[in-house]
């Protein structure tokens, strides 16, 4: 069966819109956490995502992440980069790999790619992708409906 091309345009716009992501709600401007479900780790608890929201910042306007060094202390690089948030009017997320379910240098520092002795682990537990599913849960938490997102470590 051939459809015309209305239909085809129809169909088309309806599978759009399908694929469309939309955010459960919109933080509201300030600052708090947000506590996001990931499997990977040593513990079944969710990955704390400490956040800034200007007034000023805007669904497609900029996310930045920072992230921790060791001490694993997320909710004070979110307090020292409010200003900076608010200044540039982005949104700032900075997840929080706690010693609990992330134990180590391993599981943190060399994103669980590694054990020990240097041999490579399996890419399911990696961390590095826990920092992207983590980073757009996050987003879509606070309604960003950019993709994209800028990265600073240290």
């Amino acid at each position: 069966m051939s459809l015309g091309p209305t239909r085809r345009l129809l169909l088309g716009g309806v599978a759009g819109l399908a694929a469309a992501p939309t955010p459960a709600r919109a933080l509201a401007p300030g600052s708090g956490r947000i506590d996001v479900p990931e499997e990977v780790g040593a513990t079944a608890d969710p990955v704390p995502v400490w956040f800034h929201r200007p007034a000023e910042w805007r669904p497609e306007g900029r996310v930045v992440v920072v992230m921790h060094g060791q001490p694993r202390n997320a909710e004070e690089f979110r307090n020292e980069w409010r200003d900076l948030a608010e200044a540039g009017r982005f949104l700032l997320l900075a997840p929080e790999f706690t010693h609990a379910k992330f134990p180590g240098t391993q599981s943190y520092a060399f994103a669980n790619a590694v054990d020990a002795s240097g041999r490579k682990l399996p890419r399911a537990g990696w961390t590095f992708f826990v920092l992207n599913r983590v980073v757009q849960a996050a987003m879509r938490e606070a309604g960003a409906t950019r993709r994209t997102f800028s990265l600073y470590g240290h």
